[in-house]
């Protein structure tokens, strides 16, 4: 809780890795190594994040797989950050990064030029009870026209283009 309330992300890392010292097999001391994993992605130590979200093993903080995945996606690791995304949609299908997870899903596919992947892959997408409509249709005309389905990219691009006709994704 004190980490929480510092005014710096040294200080508040620093509370978080003595928590999760002290109490490393507590659901307190799991939470802070999650905090603390996010302090480090934010400074780009992806290492020291991943080392974090390793040493955590409860059952309840599903939250990680997403983590592990930006990690894995940040490292240009897309078939590791593809499973670590599957496990958290998986896991938690209506969680509150499942859109994210499912767009990590659907970049890396586009990493790896498997465009046909991209777009079945944005199937996870339109499941969620809840998503961007614009940057879904935006991401799946993007994947036709990288699969060279030019039409079908057009009717994406127009449909979410119609959706928001002056936000930047138009």
């Amino acid at each position: 809780y004190a980490a929480f309330q510092k005014t710096s992300s040294s200080e508040a890392l620093n509370q978080y890795l003595a928590t999760s010292r002290r109490h490393p097999k507590t659901k307190y001391g799991q939470l802070a190594m999650l905090e603390a994993a996010k302090i480090y992605i934010l400074e780009r130590d992806m290492d020291s994040a991943q080392a974090q979200l390793r040493g955590i093993y409860s059952p309840d903080i599903i939250e990680r797989y997403y983590w592990l995945a930006c990690i894995n996606f940040y490292n240009d690791e897309y078939s590791a950050a593809i499973a670590n995304s599957d496990n958290y949609l998986r896991l938690a299908p209506k969680g509150k990064v499942a859109e994210p997870a499912a767009h990590i899903i659907v970049e890396s596919y586009l990493m790896q030029k498997k465009y046909q992947s991209a777009i079945s892959a944005l199937s996870k997408v339109r499941q969620l009870p809840s998503y961007d409509r614009q940057y879904y249709h935006f991401k799946q005309g993007y994947a036709h026209e990288m699969n060279g389905n030019y039409g079908e990219a057009l009717k994406s691009y127009q449909k979410g283009y119609e959706l928001d006709k002056y936000s930047q994704s138009a």
